[in-house]
């Protein structure tokens, strides 16, 4: 049986904990190497804020799955968003 292909994107994220709203930004001038930023409300605490990130990237990259690669417990983060139905340049800022 044939396995099921996967569609990958790989994220380079900024995190930034404690946010009053969340939202995920493109970055438009790239110095800080990242792809993208991403506020939370969550406090960067017992993953917390972690698990928020996977939901609001899951839900706005309409995602199958996502998984931090590297990054656990710093602000720039490896992303891996699998099998997502939206793809980087469609997301808002």
């Amino acid at each position: 049986m044939p396995e099921k292909s996967e569609n990958v994107l790989l994220l380079n994220i900024l995190v930034h904990a404690n946010a009053k709203t969340e939202k995920i930004e493109k970055v438009e001038n790239n110095f800080r190497m990242v792809d993208y930023e991403v506020y939370v409300k969550e406090p960067a605490k017992e993953g917390k804020a972690n698990k928020s990130i996977i939901k609001l990237l899951k839900k706005e990259f309409k995602a199958e799955a996502v998984v931090i690669l590297r990054g656990e417990k710093s602000r720039k983060k490896v992303i891996k968003i699998i099998n997502p139905k939206k793809m980087n340049k469609e997301v808002e800022k």
